[in-house]
């Protein structure tokens, strides 16, 4: 289930330049990654977050650490709006 809701949205440059994006859930999160908006220069990190949200979505990992992970991927891809 993707519907889980993080315990804080986490706020990223995504889409038109100069627009923020608030991904308030694990299936937000999940779209965002696999979304062509999201940059190419991603590594490991976008890689990890895919399988921490799925993971999330089967019940396996909480949404909390599946957050964490996503933060990272956006922090390595340059896109996390501070």
């Amino acid at each position: 289930m993707g519907t889980q809701r993080f315990d804080k949205p986490v706020r990223i440059r995504f889409g038109k330049p100069g627009k923020t994006f608030l991904v308030t859930s694990v299936g937000e999160a999940r779209n965002c990654l696999r979304s062509d908006k999201w940059p190419a220069r991603s590594g490991p990190k976008q890689r990890l977050a895919h399988e921490s949200l799925l993971a999330a979505m089967a019940g396996t990992a909480t949404p909390v650490e599946a957050r964490c992970a996503f933060v990272d991927a956006a922090s390595e891809a340059r896109i996390l709006a501070i």
